[in-house]
């Protein structure tokens, strides 16, 4: 089949470094996953074509490159654990001492992300419950191959993920895109490029776990 005709989420499963092609042209992969390529570019008016190609480059550059929907239960956990959750853990208070900044340095500016702080604060609330969650209990269970015992947890994490893409929406609103104005300070830029680095991350955090442990996990307890 044609690559415009599969889903965002089956070609991010297939291609490794797919999502980084989708992120560019602001494709939702994550909730979004059963929408096929053909039907999102025309969406958004997006040039059909021009994703194809870039498709098509990553293939061959992904030949040296790990396929996480490929890789066993044990080794994805184990990489969902240090590439995003300890990331997560990282990111987070730097991002919301720069959003304290920017909100407090900037308050009397049009562009002014006001309530910056308060979503962050929610989302990393939020995340952290999430994270500690998997580790103590769900990413255990999937581990060790207890995918019956699992589904439960599975189905609380899905709603969890659609409150996190939620927020993450806001975020683009709030900067307008991850985009700071043309005066903005080099604080503001930083805050800016370090939540679009954030958005990337935890979208492929959300669709690594949703759309192939998850996934994988209902197909064995089926």
């Amino acid at each position: 089949m044609h690559d415009a005709d599969l889903a965002l989420g089956t070609l991010a499963r297939a291609i490794p470094g797919a999502t980084r092609v989708f992120h560019l042209h602001n494709l939702d992969f994550c909730t979004e996953a059963d929408q096929t390529l053909r039907a999102a570019a025309q969406a958004r008016g997006l040039d059909l074509a021009v994703i194809e190609a870039e498709l098509e480059a990553i293939k061959q550059a992904a030949r040296t490159q790990v396929n996480w929907a490929r890789a066993s239960t044990p080794a994805l956990v184990e990489h969902l654990l240090e590439r995003y959750h300890g990331h997560h853990r990282v990111q987070l208070p730097e991002l919301m001492r720069l959003a304290r900044h920017v909100e407090a340095a900037h308050a009397d500016h049009p562009a002014c992300p006001r309530g910056l702080v308060s979503v962050l604060d929610g989302l990393g609330t939020a995340l952290a419950q999430h994270m500690q969650l998997e580790e103590e209990s769900l990413f255990p269970l999937l581990a060790d191959g207890e995918a019956q015992q699992a589904q439960a947890a599975m189905g609380a994490m899905q709603k969890v993920h659609e409150g996190h893409a939620a927020a993450l929406a806001q975020l683009d609103r709030l900067t307008h895109g991850f985009t700071p104005p043309d005066d903005g300070s080099p604080e503001w830029r930083t805050l800016c490029a370090a939540l679009r680095r954030f958005k990337e991350d935890l979208m492929e955090h959300i669709y690594l776990e949703r759309n192939v442990l998850f996934e994988r996990a209902r197909r064995l307890a089926s």
